[in-house]
């Protein structure tokens, strides 16, 4: 039973999924649809399954930017941060410039985040 060989068998959707608030009814007319011909539900649905999957790419390859930047940004800031007290004092000044005596602190507290990191790194070997 598989898509390569053609043998893909979708089971017909059980009654009390129609009984779904709101999406039931539908879900139900195109799951049973799928089960009794799914290449032609296939077709059918064609321009709505290639919009999901754009959207879905798009939000897997956003979410996995979006880590690497985070990462890319904690090493950098460890890189910087850590054990500099130069760099330390020029990033409050920068911070607090931005944001006052807030921006100072959030200097201190990813001091602090990179520092506690660091340890645990280190304990964990």
């Amino acid at each position: 039973m598989s898509l390569d060989s053609g043998t893909l068998v979708i089971p017909p959707p059980a009654d009390k999924v129609a009984d779904w608030p709101l999406i039931g009814k539908k879900v139900h007319k195109a799951w049973g649809a799928a089960a009794n011909n799914l290449e032609a539900t296939l077709s059918k649905y064609s321009d709505q399954l290639k919009a999901f999957s754009r959207w879905l790419l798009k939000t897997i390859a956003s979410t996995a930017a979006g880590v690497l930047a985070f990462a890319f940004s904690i090493i950098i800031a460890g890189v910087l941060m850590l054990g500099a007290e130069q760099s330390y004092q020029s990033f409050r000044r920068i911070g607090r410039r931005l944001a006052g005596e807030k921006g100072a602190d959030f200097t201190d507290l990813a001091v602090a985040t990179i520092r506690a990191l660091r340890r645990a790194y280190w304990e964990s070997r």
